[in-house]
């Protein structure tokens, strides 16, 4: 669900926008389109001011901004910040406060500006599967939410601290989600903390100079991104050096979009195969685990069979079958979502088989006992006659003992094959999962970073 906070203006009819006022600063709830909305009611803004942003015919400008990047990074104090008064719940927090796409609108010397602050990446205080799927819901909402897309996504990073494989991993991820491209067409780098940058500590550098004496990740960050890379001090208190950061913020959104192009719904759908192979990707590791725990069941149930009387053992492995058939269907339904189950589809492979070998051998066994049973009967009639027929089916008892042998040979093999497999895969599986989910994401998308 959206939090929507509006600035309603009211404006003489015909003036085409030329002119502006604002009651008395008041909240009150509004419906729109049967829509409950937070509206927030400002006055006294002069003729001069509110036409600074103004088109050549008269009519308002309009920004509207995105916000993205790790928990942490302080989006939400960015968002206020370029609002200019306290819209989104700013805490210190490793978990982002952040659980659901917020829009806030300000007027700010004539230009609307509409910010949206969506959860961050690698939220901590979810597990991952849910982070990523809270993020991509979200995402949607933001742009189903701007139909005529953004100006810019701010990608938030922090000053202060080295960018780690945690940062880029996110990145990663919000290309994703957004496009490969997003970055180098649509993003400005908003730095925060701005706080602590000290030129003099800095040997005098302003913060482009920085900028550009900074290696690794950062520094690939913003090639990529064509130098829009700004500097926010979230904490200042300093009047003029808050507009002076929104109007630096301006110019270059300003400049950005004198390509003629926004992020649009076009550019969200044409990752939508991408962010579906995300989250697809994501489920992996609960995918094995879950897979893993249904082949350690079967397998020990199927030893249990083994030390049942003979009678029983055909109906238990006929059941124990349709059990195996629907897990080995269900690791090839995920296999081919994700191509990453080979390993766990042979064992169900494996397993089938040793189940198939055992029901073959317990039904050669059964036929072994009738025929055995035949030649009693026959026997027992001491006529010349049933000689030949006694000797017959006593050859065919030998080759059966023959075949019955050799299939509790292979199916014993199989087994124990069924059970090194498991153990290998098992121990792999546990000394890391996090490496799987990283191996793929960069796998699928170079990293441009």
């Amino acid at each position: 669900m959206f939090r929507f906070s509006l600035r309603y203006r009211f404006a003489d009819v015909g003036s085409v926008l030329a002119r502006q006022s604002f009651l008395k600063s008041e909240t009150r709830p509004v419906t729109v389109n049967n829509t409950q909305l937070n509206c927030c009611f400002f006055e006294n803004l002069s003729d001069e001011k509110s036409t600074q942003f103004r088109n050549m015919d008269g009519s308002a400008v309009y920004t509207d901004l995105l916000l993205v990047g790790k928990t942490g990074n302080g989006k939400s104090a960015t968002g206020n910040s370029i609002l200019g008064r306290k819209a989104f719940n700013v805490f210190a927090s490793v978990s982002s406060v952040t659980k659901t796409a917020q829009i806030e609108y300000s007027e700010i010397s004539g230009r609307i500006v509409k910010v949206v602050d969506g959860p961050g990446v690698c939220d901590t205080d979810l597990s991952e599967i849910d982070a990523l799927e809270l993020v991509v819901d979200s995402m949607k909402y933001a742009i189903a939410a701007s139909p005529r897309g953004y100006h810019a996504i701010l990608l938030v990073v922090r000053f202060g601290v080295k960018l780690t494989n945690e940062d880029k991993q996110a990145v990663q991820i919000l290309k994703r989600i957004f496009g490969s491209d997003f970055v180098e067409k649509f993003a400005i780098l908003v730095v925060t903390y701005g706080d602590i940058f000290d030129p003099e500590e800095n040997k005098g550098r302003s913060f482009n100079e920085w900028c550009s004496t900074q290696t690794g990740i950062f520094r690939d960050l913003v090639s990529e991104c064509n130098n829009r890379v700004i500097l926010f001090d979230n904490r200042t208190k300093d009047e003029a050096k808050k507009s002076y950061q929104r109007e630096c913020l301006f110019t270059m959104v300003d400049s950005l979009s004198r390509t003629g192009q926004r992020y649009s719904n076009d550019h969200f759908k044409s990752a939508e195969r991408e962010r579906d192979r995300i989250l697809k990707e994501a489920k992996v590791p609960f995918i094995r685990e879950e897979t893993m725990m249904e082949a350690s069941l079967i397998i020990q149930e199927l030893g249990k069979i083994q030390l049942v009387e003979l009678d029983q053992q055909l109906e238990m492995l006929h059941h124990l079958k349709s059990r195996s058939v629907r897990f080995y269907q269900s690791i090839n339904t995920h296999h081919r979502e994700t191509g990453t189950l080979k390993d766990l589809i042979t064992i169900a492979t494996n397993i089938n088989q040793s189940i198939d070998d055992q029901m073959n051998a317990i039904e050669i066994q059964n036929k072994r006992k009738q025929e055995e049973a035949e030649i009693e009967a026959l026997k027992a009639q001491e006529t010349q006659s049933r000689q030949e027929e006694i000797r017959m089916l006593q050859n065919h008892i030998d080759e059966q003992n023959v075949r019955y042998n050799a299939l509790l040979a292979q199916a014993q093999r199989t087994n124990t094959s069924v059970e090194q497999q498991y153990q290998q895969v098992a121990s792999r599986q546990n000394e890391s999962l996090l490496p799987l989910i990283l191996k793929a994401l960069i796998e699928i998308v170079p990293a441009v970073i």
